[in-house]
């Protein structure tokens, strides 16, 4: 899915309930997968074949419910390998250290995904890692998750 597809859902989904239904930003994104902890997966600093789907060893995207031991402590799922998820930010540096939740910069060229997926190396997978794909480009690996403002 593209992030543009990404985004008509979400404009689809708040229509439909009311809600004000977004793609996440980077940080909101992080934030969900690790808490207030500092380690390098949601589940802590390991990671075996048992976690996520990483490093085509099941060949393609899995359901979000297939790696139970890998919740994050929000107890939201799959946050680490399987697909890149879109961020609405616009991909450009920014302070991973940051308390308060930054906006990204107002354009750009590329937007932010987070996550890693199915495709790629477990060093990927780690939930500092970051990537940037035109918007309007689809793989079988990017995916999105939403999430209602309040």
């Amino acid at each position: 899915v593209c992030w543009y597809d990404a985004v008509a859902f979400c404009r689809w989904l708040s229509d439909k309930t009311g809600e004000n239904i977004m793609l996440p930003t980077e940080q909101q994104w992080q934030r969900a997968a690790l808490g207030d902890k500092k380690q390098k997966y949601p589940w802590g600093d390991k990671i075996d074949k048992t976690y996520c789907n990483y490093n085509n060893h099941v060949g393609q995207a899995t359901p979000v419910t297939q790696y139970p031991k890998a919740e994050s402590p929000f107890q939201v799922m799959d946050m680490a390998g399987n697909v890149w998820e879109w961020c609405s930010d616009w991909y450009a540096p920014y302070d991973s250290e940051a308390t308060v939740n930054p906006v990204g910069p107002p354009e750009g060229t590329r937007k932010a995904s987070r996550g890693g997926s199915w495709r790629h190396r477990v060093k990927v997978s780690r939930i500092a890692a970051r990537s940037s794909l035109d918007p309007g480009r689809r793989y079988n690996d990017y995916g999105f998750r939403v999430y209602a403002s309040v």
